[in-house]
């Protein structure tokens, strides 16, 4: 049951959703789904009207189209520039990952995503590990066969517990360096990089549990990445 639990709160996706990007900009996601259902609600409705005023056109037909049109526009504008003007994102506009990535960043912080998004999940998988001794010990195993020192990365976890960021960064960085190290990589090259092209070669994370998503376009926060793949191996590895 424990971990079932860990495997739902461990895995990792680039992916920022809406209520992710709500949350950064303390916009209330519930509201904004409120008035995006109402939106939907009339849009409907102005389907339904310019259907009906086909099939019979007719003067109170085309009227009810033409309020339902005028009140579909003005309630899409309101909403999708309140958005906007709230999170600094289009939602009319289609993002890659990088690119939302980028504009988050550039509006909040690489640390506010982190500890916005990622932390609670990440620290409530560990408190959860760390109940299970050898589940504890095996976590430790696998950072160590990838080169991570597990005193980075209890930096980096105490760091996203207490908000920290030189703390966050210099952890990171210390990480990076043991995985560079460890792989022998004689470029300088970022730890995303860097996993990505480990991983594309099949030297490290083969052996996750079935529900962990391996694979990813982006590792955003690769950091957070490293850590939560050695978690999902120690658990498929103790299971064996």
């Amino acid at each position: 049951m424990m971990k079932s639990i860990i495997n739902q709160l461990n895995n990792y996706t680039s992916n920022l959703t809406i209520e992710d990007i709500c949350l950064l900009s303390n916009y209330d996601y519930e509201a904004f789904m409120q008035q995006y259902k109402k939106l939907v609600y009339i849009t409907g409705m102005r389907q339904y009207w310019l259907i009906t005023a086909k099939q019979q056109r007719n003067h109170s037909n085309i009227k009810q189209f033409k309020t339902y049109h005028k009140a579909q526009q003005h309630f899409y504008r309101q909403l999708t520039q309140e958005f906007h003007l709230i999170t600094g994102i289009n939602p009319s506009q289609s993002y890659s990952i990088t690119e939302l990535y980028d504009a988050l960043v550039e509006k909040h912080s690489r640390f506010h995503i982190a500890t916005t998004v990622y932390a609670d999940n990440l620290l409530t998988a560990i408190q959860y590990a760390r109940c299970n001794t050898q589940l504890w010990q095996r976590f430790k195993q696998e950072l160590a066969a990838v080169g991570i020192a597990f005193k980075d990365v209890s930096q980096l976890l105490t760091a996203l517990h207490y908000a920290d960021e030189t703390d966050y960064q210099e952890a990171t960085d210390r990480m990076a360096k043991g995985f560079r190290d460890f792989y022998q990589y004689q470029v300088d090259r970022d730890f995303e990089t860097l996993v990505m092209e480990a991983m594309s070669f099949g030297q490290i994370f083969q052996h996750c549990t079935p529900c962990f998503k391996i694979y990813n376009l982006r590792i955003t926060f690769p950091e957070i990445y490293v850590i939560k793949a050695c978690l999902s191996q120690a658990i498929a590895r103790q299971n064996d």
